[in-house]
């Protein structure tokens, strides 16, 4: 008994296809600068073979205090500014821990806020699979 191929399960060459780009291999993050006490955040999907991911996909995103896994108490993720990409699908804690909806492209921006000089760190978790992803520092100028 071997195994068989995607066209000998009725697949085709078009499912096939799909199926290759499915895997969502990580986060590529970029961080934008400060601007009104505000950092946007673009979490771009990637698939496998490091190219942009084309469809929609859900992420768990959470801030850190730290490097080590300390929660925020604050609320950095403003969910209702204009700015931001996707949607929010729900909050486990409001700009804190938060499911997200990409767009049809595979990308979520995030708006980040903060008056004061602290640092956050975001972990971005692909909800189907993947690598975690933690950002460098986010920090705020006074």
């Amino acid at each position: 008994m071997g195994f068989k191929t995607n066209n000998q399960h009725g697949f085709g060459d078009a499912a096939s296809q799909r199926v290759a780009n499915h895997p969502v291999g990580y986060w590529d993050v970029t961080i934008g600068t400060e601007a009104a006490n505000k950092i946007l955040v673009t979490l771009q999907a990637k698939n496998l073979n490091s190219d942009n991911y084309d469809g929609v996909v859900h992420a768990i995103v959470s801030v850190y205090s730290n490097q080590t896994g300390t929660l925020e108490t604050d609320t950095p993720i403003d969910a209702a500014d204009g700015d931001t990409v996707g949607t929010e699908v729900v909050a486990l804690t409001s700009g804190i821990v938060e499911l997200w909806r990409s767009n049809s492209e595979g990308k979520i921006v995030l708006k980040l806020g903060d008056t004061g000089t602290d640092t956050f760190y975001l972990e971005c978790a692909p909800l189907c699979g993947g690598a975690i992803v933690q950002t460098d520092a986010i920090t705020f100028a006074a």
